[in-house]
């Protein structure tokens, strides 16, 4: 494929100095409904050391995921646990343009469970299962940022995410409709796994009208390589303009000659933000449509 200018990456830095704190999930929502929150007056920042490798931080009313770094792995609003926090987050969910009926939808990382509990809220139809290897994060998942045990809809596995999906493959398991991709370490520098064996292996995965989303860093020496290996595996790449942060979103698709029409995609983006609370209107105009 031809190669592409690298887009400057995505990092959401949060280097604030910040209190220690002990809390919950459920502790802390019930604090903000019932207003209890303004006791703290001019404090308004948190910290929660759980252990040396996962900490919890507080601001501007959003709870943060670290891996014992700066660097945020995801983020809750504790006023509405449901809804999108990060903007890159916002943008993995941009496959709802094109389809609603999803079945299946399968999160390869878990982190604070924000595309797992969107899609909890607003899909009810859709079974969803969850691949996170640590099972401390599963912990703090569901103790510090609201998400639900494993229930008829969900179900959460504690696994390597590459080593799930080969077992499915193995299993002949039945393929799913939609596969979203969040995969850093605490160094959140590049994709855990990546390259042309592992995403061809996703491809085998997904159902002929299936998508696949992922989170990349641009200025990451793993970008590059991992759109080359994501365009051997899949004819049809939509990337997102890069986030003020630094994320690029890349949505993969097994349909060839794809049409993008800017026009439909802004009507579907209106009905999405009224319908789902999803804004996606200030990246439709700038999506970058690789076919072959």
């Amino acid at each position: 494929m031809p190669k592409l200018a690298p887009h400057p990456i995505l990092r959401q830095r949060n280097t604030h100095r910040l209190t220690r704190h002990k809390t919950s999930c459920l502790d802390r929502a019930d604090c903000i409904k019932d207003g209890s929150l303004n006791t703290l007056g001019s404090i308004t920042r948190l910290k929660i050391k759980l252990d040396s490798s996962i900490t919890l931080s507080e601001q501007g009313g959003l709870r943060y995921l670290h891996f014992g770094t700066e660097w945020v792995q995801g983020a809750m609003n504790i006023k509405s646990p449901n809804s999108i926090a990060l903007n890159y987050a916002r943008q993995m969910m941009a496959w709802l343009l094109f389809r609603e009926d999803a079945a299946h939808i399968v999160h390869l990382g878990l982190g604070t469970g924000s595309l797992t509990k969107f899609c909890l809220a607003h899909l009810p139809q859709s079974r969803i299962d969850v691949v996170d290897i640590s099972a401390k994060v599963i912990e703090v998942a569901h103790n510090s940022f609201c998400v639900p045990r494993n229930n008829p809809q969900l179900t959460i596995y504690q696994d390597d995410a590459k080593a799930f999906v080969q077992k499915r493959l193995d299993e002949r398991a039945p393929l799913v409709d939609i596969l979203q991709i969040d995969l850093y370490d605490a160094q959140a520098r590049a994709p855990i796994h990546g390259g042309t064996e592992f995403y061809s292996a996703c491809a085998r995965y997904l159902k002929t009208n299936a998508w696949l989303t992922i989170n990349l860093f641009g200025r990451h020496g793993s970008y590059q390589p991992n759109i080359d290996a994501l365009y051997d595996a899949f004819p049809t790449l939509l990337l997102f303009p890069q986030l003020p942060e630094g994320n690029i979103i890349a949505l993969a698709s097994l349909q060839k000659d794809f049409f993008w029409n800017d026009a439909l995609c802004l009507v579907r983006a209106k009905i999405l933000k009224t319908d789902y609370e999803l804004n996606l209107l200030p990246y439709i105009n700038g999506v970058q449509v690789l076919t072959r």
